[in-house]
């Protein structure tokens, strides 16, 4: 079995991302427009409810294949895996990450950062290896044991940038809609923070296979070196 890697810093991560990030930026900024689009159209057409489950689900598959092309395009995937090799796997694990998770990601509580850093590997596991979900969530806890605190920070500072960005345009759009004054403005504001959403949520998953370069590939060479 391979052995623990050596703690990351903060600043690993986001290097590393910035660059993966450069590398794919057009496919982060047609998945973020594409999206954002989508979003709003459905705002327009469906109802609440309804409209949320179609974007759910729009926004799964999307994530999904931008997630795919970014590590194609960092080589980092086992071979000539498919677009659609373990969709299902990474759907599972990103619903089971969110339940459990997401909350504290959001609230930015401790514990579920914490879960959310000790299983951040999982999904990325799935896609490039071809992994069980089970032994993609022990394989990601194994991984990250002693990078816990740095990928929690990271995950706090965008916590942070999220919430600076987003909250001063969902104010405006809840205040304008209460004030039934629903206008240009008000779609032109839904959009931008669907833009902002979408572009965040794009530049996370350059983040997390920030993550698997750091750890899971830099692993994977010391065992290769040491056979």
């Amino acid at each position: 079995m391979a052995t623990t890697q050596p703690a990351i810093r903060v600043g690993d991560i986001f290097a590393e991302g910035a660059g993966i990030a450069g590398r794919s930026r057009v496919v982060l900024a047609a998945f973020a427009l594409g999206m954002s689009v989508v979003s709003s159209a459905l705002s327009l057409v469906i109802d609440d409810t309804r409209g949320i489950g179609a974007e759910m689900a729009a926004s799964s598959v999307a994530g999904y294949f931008l997630f795919w092309q970014v590590m194609a395009t960092e080589g980092l995937l086992d071979g000539s895996r498919s677009r659609r090799a373990g969709f299902i796997a990474y759907a599972a694990i990103s619903f089971v990450t969110s339940v459990l998770g997401l909350p504290g990601l959001i609230l930015v509580i401790l514990p579920g950062l914490i879960l959310i850093a000790r299983w951040s590997l999982a999904g990325a596991l799935v896609v490039a290896r071809g992994s069980a979900v089970f032994a993609a969530f022990g394989e990601s806890w194994r991984l990250t044991r002693g990078s816990t605190w740095p990928i929690v920070g990271f995950l706090a500072i965008v916590c942070v940038v999220f919430a600076a960005l987003l909250l001063p345009l969902g104010i405006y759009a809840v205040v304008s809609e209460e004030a039934a004054n629903i206008g240009l403005a008000h779609y032109v504001v839904e959009f931008l923070g669907n833009v902002a959403s979408y572009g965040l949520s794009a530049l996370i998953s350059c983040g997390t296979v920030a993550l698997f370069a750091l750890l899971v590939d830099r692993d994977e060479r010391m065992v290769s070196v040491f056979a």
